[in-house]
C-alpha cells in the first residue's frame, strides 16, 4: 500500500507509481519552489537532479534520468535567477528566466553554447532585434577568493541575478614554490606570497571601455548591515557601492576553482625531490584530457550509475571521474561522453547564506531579500 501526499492523491483505480515516477520538486529547496508547491519529496524520489559539478560526498548510483540530463533540464538545475543568453553571432543579450531558457532549446530556437555556467545561443535573432538593457557586475576581490555578482539596478534597488565565487590558485602556487625551493635548498622558500596587485584588476577593467567605479570595504559592510545580509564573498560583491536596498539574490552560488591547464613537468617526485615516475607526453587520451567535464553511464557492476564531473585520464583508457560526491576510479573510456572541454577551472555549487546578520539594520531604512526576512 502506497501513501500519497494530499496534493498527490489520484483516483483509487489508479495503481501506485514506482519510486522513480513519483512526483518531487525539481526546484532548489533553498529558494522558492515552482513545481513542488511546498510539498516535501517522497522517499526515493528526487534523485541527483544536479548537472554534476564537483563537491564533497559519495556518488549516487541511481538517477531519474539514466540517459543524462538534457540541455533544457540543465537550465532548470542551475539554481540561479537568470540564464545567460547570446545572439546568433555570439554577442551577449540580457539574461532570461530559467523557465524561458528551458523552452528555447526545446522549441528549436536556441542551442546550448556552454554547459557550466549554462549559456544558450539564439539561432534566429541578433542583437539588432533587441533593446539590451544590460546588467551590472560587482566584484569583491580577495587574496584567496573573489566574489562576483551580476545584478540589475533600478532607482538604487538591486536585484541579484547570478553569483560566482572564484577560488584562486595563489596558495597552491605558493606551496609549490616553497616545495621546489626546499628541494633545491634555496632561500626562495621565504616570502613567497603570490597575489597580484589589485590595481592590475582595475587596469584590466578600464581596458574594456565600460563604466567602472570603486568603493571601500567599509561602505560594503555598511550596506550589508542595512540590508541584513550575511557575510560572504558573493554578497559583498552584490553590496558594493551606493545602493538603497537589495530585493533578491540567487539561492545558489557557482563556485569556480582555478585548477590550471596542467604542468610542464612530466615527472613526479618523492618527498626527497627525486623523480619516481614519468608522465606521458600526450595530454589527450581517447579524445579526452584531464579537466574535461564528462558524463559516464555505467550500466552494471559495482560502479553502475551515472557519474558526471571532472575527468582524469590514463593512458590505458581507464579514467577517474570526480563528481560532487567523490571520485569514481576505473571508468572505461567507451562509457564516457564529453560535455565541455577543460578551461582551467573546476566548477561546483554551494547554497548562498540565508541567515540575517547579527547587527540590526540602520536608521536609513531596511533592505530585504527573498526569503531572508522571515
Amino acid at each position: 500500500m502506497t501513501t500519497f501526499h494530499v496534493g498527490e492523491q489520484t483516483h483509487r483505480q489508479v495503481l501506485p507509481q514506482p519510486a522513480a515516477l513519483e512526483s518531487a520538486g525539481a526546484d532548489n529547496p533553498e529558494g522558492g519552489d515552482e513545481t513542488a508547491c511546498g510539498l516535501p519529496a517522497s522517499p526515493g524520489t528526487g534523485v541527483e537532479h544536479g548537472r554534476g559539478e564537483t563537491g564533497p560526498g559519495g556518488t549516487r548510483l541511481g538517477r531519474r534520468h539514466p540517459e543524462g540530463v538534457s540541455a533544457p533540464e540543465g537550465a532548470a538545475r542551475e539554481g540561479h535567477v537568470a540564464v545567460f543568453v547570446l545572439d546568433a553571432h555570439g554577442h551577449p543579450l540580457d539574461p532570461c528566466h530559467p523557465a524561458r531558457a528551458r523552452r528555447l532549446p526545446a522549441s528549436g530556437r536556441a542551442v546550448v553554447a556552454r554547459h557550466t555556467p549554462f549559456v544558450v545561443r539564439l539561432k534566429d535573432r541578433t542583437r539588432a532585434n533587441f533593446t539590451v538593457q544590460g546588467v551590472t557586475v560587482g566584484i569583491g576581490p580577495g587574496s584567496k577568493h573573489t566574489g562576483i555578482a551580476v545584478f540589475t539596478e533600478h532607482h538604487g534597488s538591486r536585484a541579484g541575478k547570478y553569483a560566482i565565487q572564484l577560488d584562486h590558485r595563489g596558495a597552491t602556487i605558493r606551496d609549490r614554490l616553497a616545495a621546489r625551493a626546499t628541494y633545491r635548498r634555496s632561500r626562495r622558500s621565504r616570502n613567497l606570497r603570490y597575489r597580484a596587485p589589485r590595481w592590475a584588476l582595475w587596469r584590466a577593467l578600464t581596458a574594456t571601455r565600460l563604466p567602472v567605479a570603486t568603493a571601500s570595504g567599509g561602505r560594503t559592510k555598511w550596506n550589508r548591515s542595512r540590508t541584513g545580509a550575511s557575510k560572504s564573498h558573493t554578497l559583498d560583491a552584490l553590496h558594493v557601492g551606493e545602493l538603497e536596498a537589495v530585493t533578491v539574490w540567487p539561492s545558489t552560488v557557482l563556485v569556480v576553482r582555478a585548477t590550471g591547464r596542467g604542468t610542464y613537468c612530466r615527472t613526479r617526485t618523492d618527498k626527497y625531490g627525486f623523480p619516481r615516475l614519468r608522465l606521458p607526453r600526450i595530454k589527450q587520451v581517447k579524445g579526452f584530457a584531464t579537466g574535461d567535464l564528462v558524463r559516464a553511464v555505467v550500466p552494471s557492476g559495482k560502479k553502475a550509475g551515472v557519474h558526471t564531473g571532472r575527468v582524469a585520464v590514463r593512458s590505458n583508457g581507464s579514467f577517474n571521474i570526480t563528481t560532487r560526491h567523490g571520485t569514481v576510479q576505473g571508468i572505461g573510456h567507451r562509457q564516457v561522453r564529453l560535455l565541455q572541454r577543460a578551461d582551467g577551472y573546476g566548477y561546483g555549487t554551494r547554497p548562498e547564506a540565508r541567515r540575517r546578520a547579527a547587527f540590526p539594520p540602520g536608521s536609513e531604512g531596511p533592505g530585504f531579500h527573498a526569503g531572508g526576512n522571515r
